[in-house]
């Protein structure tokens, strides 16, 4: 799996989920992650059929987040899961052995712990701070190293990801990045996603 950019949803008032989704794909993501939480299930399969078709279409790997039985009945790529969401094995045992899933960790026991559970991949972080986010400790570069060094799937950085400080998340380390807030905000949401995407790779296994 080689996630080198991970595109994260959100409300907008000035475009759709579908609109988003098409400008994720169209900038070069390499996963997109559905998250909508005020959303009832009714609404995250209807929804999350369109996103699944473009990402499909695309060649994008389509993620659910949170709920494992969404991401069964949508027949999704995965699911992402949270500290308090679902137990990975429970998960593992609703969308059997061939789905993706990822979860978020904050410490290297977390993550330890999700890697011998058998997630595919880890979303660490918060990295950075997160404006409109007070109610997390910013864990910084280092918890990437600590990480990195103990376990063989891949790690995401998460948390306050934008251009300016994408290279310093991928030298400590991260095999890609998780971006959210800097995409939400973004009046031109392909070329940021270009943008970020092209400082991944250039500066990837420096």
């Amino acid at each position: 799996m080689n996630i080198r950019l991970y595109c994260i949803t959100c409300r907008r008032t000035d475009l759709t989920y579908e609109e988003q989704v098409e400008q994720f794909c169209a900038g070069g993501a390499d996963a997109v992650q559905f998250r909508d939480k005020q959303y009832s299930p009714r609404e995250v399969l209807q929804t999350g059929q369109r996103l699944k078709e473009i990402c499909t279409e695309k060649k994008v790997l389509f993620i659910i987040n949170d709920r494992p039985d969404l991401a069964l009945a949508l027949d999704a790529d995965g699911v992402h899961l949270g500290p308090d969401d679902i137990p990975l094995p429970w998960a593992r045992q609703i969308l059997g052995g061939r789905k993706v899933i990822g979860c978020s960790v904050s410490s290297l026991g977390q993550a330890l712990s999700a890697a011998r559970d058998g997630a595919n991949y880890l979303a660490v972080g918060p990295i950075f701070s997160v404006s409109n986010r007070t109610d997390r400790e910013v864990r910084g570069v280092d918890i990437i190293r600590m990480v990195k060094e103990r376990v063989k799937i891949p790690v995401i950085a998460m948390g306050g990801i934008g251009p300016d400080n994408i290279v310093e998340a991928i030298k400590s380390g991260a095999d890609g990045v998780a971006a959210a807030r800097s995409l939400c905000v973004s009046p031109s949401v392909a070329t940021t996603v270009s943008e970020m995407k092209k400082l991944v790779i250039q500066n990837a296994n420096v």
